[in-house]
């Protein structure tokens, strides 16, 4: 019986894997002040953009539009992240609820 744990342990631990994902350092050392003023300013920019006629703008222009709505979008979401996290795998959990059924 110990054997076959062992080889169940052995096979799903080089199953397992974590990931973290990268937090952003930037938005992290600045003063809550100087944060929420930019986040602010960007939001004001997105409306302009939104509230913009872009039927009159050439293909290249709404393009470049677009690209800036992109980056602007993931600048407020690296400032509003939570700190990323870390993801067990299935066979990490399987076997974690194993060690506590059997311990």
């Amino acid at each position: 019986m110990r054997k076959i744990l062992l080889i169940l342990v052995c096979s799903m631990s080089s199953f397992m894997t974590t990931h973290a994902t990268p937090v952003p350092t930037d938005p992290k050392d600045k003063k809550p002040e100087t944060v929420a003023a930019e986040v602010q300013q960007m939001t004001s920019r997105l409306e302009e953009i939104r509230d913009m006629d872009r039927s009159q703008l050439s293909r290249a222009e709404r393009k470049a539009l677009r690209g800036e709505v992109r980056e602007i979008k993931k600048r407020v979401a690296e400032v509003h992240s939570t700190g990323g996290g870390i993801y067990i795998s299935a066979g990490a959990i399987i076997l974690i609820l194993l060690l506590i059924i059997i311990l």
